[in-house]
Order: C-alpha cells, then sequence, then structure tokens
C-alpha cells in the first residue's frame, strides 16, 4: 500500500528502529480513518504488537495482542473489521480498528476454520483464492462451497476492501491483478486494473 501511495519505504518505528510485518494474507488493512494497520511481529524488543504506519513507513504501536492477527472485511456493519487468531485460526473476535484491540470473540470453529476468510457478509463468510470465490455458512456447519469462477484474476489470496458500489468488493492479487466481485448478485462486475507485484 505505502509502494502504491509514496513509495517505497521500509517499514520503521520512530527512532528508526526496522519494524517486521507478520507475513500471510490478511494480516494487514488499511482504513482511511486510521491508516495501514498490521501485526508487527517484533517492535521495541516486545513481540506481537498492533501498529499503524503512515505513508512515509513510520510505524507506531496501538496495542498488544497474544497472537498475531489477520483481519476480514465485516460487510454486514458500515466500515468496521473482524480478527483472527492466527495461532490455530479457529477463532472470530470483534476488533476495534481505533484502538487495535479485540473484542468479543464472535463464533469459533475448527483448527484452520478461518485460513483465508476475506469477508463476512450477512449470509456467509467469503475465502478468494486465485479465481475462485468460496463461502462457509455463518455457523460454519459445513466446508467451502464455490460460488463463482472469476476472470482475468491474479495469483494468491487477494486483499479484499470495499468500493463505491455498497455490493462491489475490489479484490488486488498479490501478482498486480484488480478484479472485482458483487458479493450480493455472486457475480463478477466488468472492469479490471493492473498495478504491478
Amino acid at each position: 500500500m505505502l509502494e502504491l501511495l509514496a513509495g517505497p519505504f521500509n517499514l520503521r518505528e520512530p527512532n528508526g528502529t526496522a519494524v517486521t510485518v507478520s507475513s500471510g494474507s490478511g494480516n494487514a488493512l488499511y482504513d482511511d480513518t486510521v491508516g495501514m494497520m498490521s501485526t508487527s511481529s517484533v517492535f521495541s524488543g516486545t513481540v506481537v504488537q498492533q501498529c499503524v504506519t503512515q505513508i512515509d513507513g513510520v510505524s507506531y504501536a496501538r496495542a498488544s495482542t497474544p497472537n498475531a492477527t489477520a483481519f476480514v472485511l465485516d460487510l454486514t456493519t458500515p466500515a468496521d473489521w473482524l480478527a483472527i487468531d492466527t495461532l490455530l485460526a479457529d477463532k472470530l473476535y470483534a476488533f476495534d480498528r481505533l484502538t487495535a484491540v479485540r473484542g468479543a470473540l464472535i463464533l469459533s470453529g475448527s483448527t484452520g476454520a478461518f485460513n483465508g476468510c476475506q469477508a463476512r457478509c450477512a449470509d456467509r463468510f467469503l475465502y478468494i483464492v486465485d479465481g475462485n470465490v468460496q463461502f462457509r455458512p455463518p455457523d460454519l456447519s459445513a466446508g467451502a462451497t464455490t460460488e463463482a469462477t472469476l476472470t482475468g484474476h491474479g495469483s494468491g489470496t487477494p486483499s479484499v476492501s470495499r468500493t463505491n458500489q455498497a455490493t462491489v468488493l475490489c479484490l488486488a492479487y498479490p501478482s498486480g491483478e484488480i478484479i472485482f466481485y458483487d458479493f450480493v448478485a455472486k457475480t463478477q462486475p466488468p472492469g479490471s486494473a493492473y498495478i504491478g507485484a
């Protein structure tokens, strides 16, 4: 995200110490009111901190967390995110993006139940890899089932964000392709872009 806006910049603390962000799909989010938030594996010598990063790459610790966090876009609310504890990927929590604190436990599942989960809709969870959009019911009572196959997609797990159309998601792939998905119609609207890996 920083590279698109002003970078590339190395992530660092205000004193210049490098910040190492936990790798993996969904381990960072961008919110207009907060900026880029991620889980740092080391920050000021303390393991596992939620940090917020400015456009110039300077990162500030916001809150401690017991394990790394992956974020899930919550489409049931106007602008909120949920948090997955990535240790076992079996628990989904409310998440306060302003304080970076996990809230109440929303749902528990089997080990790995939330691996790759990117969005919560009113009637299902979405998991998107390559060109496959899969879903699981809101109580996780069934395994993932394919609901759509996308064209013009990149490889890997895309970052998912809202667009100016309430039912359309933007899918930005690590390989640089950007396509769209209407999570209500369960179809791929026209339009695409490429920003580079």
